[in-house]
């Protein structure tokens, strides 16, 4: 049902805006405010988000959702702004203290943001904790200076992405204490020193492998960084073969 109402959707214009599973009615032109409007009470948010990738994308639209700008993401803005302001007046809120679901929310960037490596998102163990996506992104880009890390024991990856709100490891191990714990043991996989990520074998957003694995095998995703071991060697050792765990 879902893959019939997207092609729908696709073939007959932007009737339905299709978020997770559900279809929800794009909202009718005269509620539209547009993006210029937010900025005039949203300076600082909106200078930020400009030069964010997404906002770059969105200064450039390719489709109707992107010609919203702000409110492709927060819904449409003309009550917030007949009521003078106020958070209880947006239809969206990605804050702490948001009065909307989780469902609601993740809508939001699966509207946009439901291929590549987000393909398996639905029913992952992240989403299935009801982890939200703003748990590690941020939309409006950083404020301030950019921090890589609130933990000196991590040195910085060697890739910086700024759609997360702080680098890896440190914001995976916000949850995964477990894994804080091992990474102090003398024998560690290079975190510390910066030389791999905890993203440079799983993947956050789901996988249709094992413990979120990005290659089908433990064994695979260890050669990508080790082909030297992969072999053939005269004198196997077969544990190995099967799993260098």
């Amino acid at each position: 049902y879902a893959v019939l109402l997207t092609v729908s959707v696709l073939l007959f214009g932007t009737h339905a805006t299709v978020r997770g599973a559900e279809a929800v009615p794009a909202a009718p032109q005269s509620e539209l405010v547009g993006s210029d409007t937010c900025a005039t009470c949203h300076e600082d948010q909106s200078k930020r988000f400009n030069n964010t990738v997404m906002g770059k994308a969105f200064a450039h639209p390719r489709n109707a959702d992107e010609k919203r700008g702000c409110e492709s993401c927060h819904g449409p803005g003309r009550a917030h702004v007949e009521a003078g302001g106020g958070k209880d007046s947006i239809p969206i809120r990605f804050t702490k203290d948001s009065t909307n679901s989780v469902e609601e929310m993740n809508g939001s960037c699966l509207t946009c943001h439901s291929k590549g490596n987000r393909l398996f998102w639905k029913g992952s163990p992240h989403e299935s904790r009801s982890l939200t996506c703003v748990h590690c992104h941020s939309g409006h880009g950083p404020a301030g200076e950019k921090k890589l890390s609130s933990d000196v024991r991590y040195n910085a990856p060697l890739t910086e992405n700024l759609s997360v709100k702080k680098q890896q490891p440190e914001l995976c191990l916000e949850c995964h204490q477990m894994r804080r714990a091992q990474l102090q043991r003398s024998s560690h996989m290079p975190y510390r020193e910066g030389k791999v990520t905890c993203t440079s074998c799983h993947n956050p957003h789901g996988s249709p492998n094992p413990k979120q694995l990005i290659q089908s095998k433990t064994n695979e995703n260890c050669l990508t960084c080790h082909p030297d071991r992969r072999g053939p060697f005269l004198f196997e050792h077969p544990p190995v073969m099967e799993n260098c765990a």
